[in-house]
């Protein structure tokens, strides 16, 4: 390998490819080969991403003094024929590498273009950033926020939050915050590690508590001022930093945290204990974080039911249909609590169109309940 390059390819678990790009933005100086198919979305992220960073980072706006450079290639044997030129090694494996000299400028993000992986790009993107203010960032910081600035288009909750939240959880797998803030790279396997730093980097951007938030805040201020081997982040932790309230305040904060499926667990086990109130938060609570989540939806449709509000109850169920659930569940949801609210002929409309959709489930029990509705419709 040259001397003066390291292939520093972070995340190499996951597949990688970005799209195609030409000439200059205002802080990305871009070399692409290859055709132009479907090249605006990567555009959009060189016209972002450096803002975003720095809306947390908050180095100079104007840049670090020169144009990030980034290659792209639309054929992959080019690709990995330029890393392994770039670094006299072996082609790589990985379909976006950093390629990180010992002068910061010339330091480059390649990658594959595809639009499949753009977060693999935004990781990297965000390493190649954070190197060009800080020589060298601690482990957490530079994986915790390439995963923190990834985007999720019709997301509503980033998908490290389960995982990171169950190895926390768990005793034996669990980082506290002295141990996460002295690992490398290589100190935990990235199962273990890539998500809790995710995890970390979220409590420090989210903490109500300034005295949390201010650890990353002025050890940020250290460490672009920091030209040793020294760790400014510990140092500052250790000089300032009450360990046991810090570490107090992450598990409570991790606690605090609720994904969309554990919600919607409980709120299911609520609804068959009876428990409406409950379940109903609950549901509400999924829907504000995914609008269009059916199953909470339907839920609160049969937690309305039980309460005999069957004009609410056709609302939600009208919201789940809309959102995907099962039609001819929904339509024999209405089709019940029409029949329950004596709209019969309204009824018998929904009832005869589940049976339509799903004779097998829904056949006999529609056929049941038709015949128990008045004949006169009253």
């Amino acid at each position: 390998m040259k001397k003066d390059v390291k292939i520093a390819v972070f995340f190499t678990f996951f597949c990688f490819s970005v799209c195609s790009l030409f000439a200059n933005s205002s802080m990305y100086d871009v070399s692409y080969n290859g055709s132009a198919a479907g090249s605006s979305e990567y555009f959009a992220i060189l016209d972002t991403c450096y803002e975003r960073f720095n809306s947390v980072f908050h180095f100079d706006s104007e840049g670090p003094g020169f144009k990030y450079p980034v290659s792209l290639f639309s054929d992959e044997n080019e690709y990995r024929n330029y890393v392994a030129e770039k670094t006299g090694s072996a082609r790589p494996k990985s379909d976006t590498v950093f390629l990180r000299y010992s002068a910061i400028a010339k330091s480059e993000v390649a990658a594959i273009v595809s639009p499949a992986n753009k977060n693999t790009f935004i990781r990297q993107l965000f390493t190649q950033y954070i190197y060009s203010f800080i020589s060298n960032p601690p482990a957490w910081l530079c994986n915790g926020f390439s995963l923190y600035f990834e985007e999720y288009e019709n997301a509503f909750e980033s998908p490290w939050l389960e995982p990171a939240k169950a190895l926390y959880l768990n005793e034996n797998k669990r980082i506290p915050v002295q141990l996460m803030l002295e690992a490398t790279k290589d100190t935990y396997t990235p199962d273990v590690f890539l998500p809790q730093t995710w995890l970390f980097v979220t409590f420090l951007m989210q903490t109500p508590y300034a005295r949390d938030s201010r650890f990353l805040y002025d050890g940020l201020v250290a460490a672009e001022k920091n030209y040793s081997d020294t760790d400014c982040f510990i140092e500052y932790y250790n000089k300032w930093i009450d360990n046991q309230q810090f570490q107090k305040d992450y598990d409570e904060f991790v606690k605090s945290l609720h994904s969309v499926k554990e919600d919607l667990s409980a709120g299911i086990k609520a609804y068959s204990n009876r428990q409406n109130e409950e379940a109903k938060r609950l549901f509400l609570r999924v829907l504000q974080a995914q609008a269009n989540n059916y199953t909470a939806s339907y839920y609160l449709a049969l937690t309305a039911y039980t309460e005999k509000n069957y004009k609410e109850a056709d609302q939600w169920y009208k919201r789940a249909l809309q959102d995907g659930a099962d039609p001819a569940l929904v339509n024999w949801g209405l089709g019940a609590s029409a029949y329950a609210d004596r709209r019969f002929e309204e009824g018998r409309v929904y009832l005869l169109k589940a049976k339509q959709l799903d004779e097998a489930t829904y056949g006999k029990k529609v056929d049941d309940l038709i015949q128990q509705m008045p004949t006169n419709g009253r």
